[in-house]
């Protein structure tokens, strides 16, 4: 469970410092992200970053919290 935190916590502080590397580098390589209810959003780590990296771009003020 600790090990499974670490990595909750470090795609968290990626994403809030708008680090889109860091954050895809998270991922496994072949990693596929969906959309609601099975339409594939990015396909490969190097799709989740180039998604990121936009979004990050365009949305610096972005930040996110674990609820929990």
């Amino acid at each position: 469970m600790e090990e499974f935190m670490k990595i909750i916590d470090d795609l968290v502080e990626a994403y809030n410092n708008g680090d889109a590397r860091s954050f895809a580098d998270l991922f496994a390589t072949d990693a596929i992200t969906y959309e609601h209810p099975n339409q594939i959003a990015q396909a490969t780590r190097e799709g989740i970053y180039l998604f990121y990296k936009e979004v990050f771009a365009r949305f610096p003020e972005l930040k996110t919290k674990v609820l929990y």
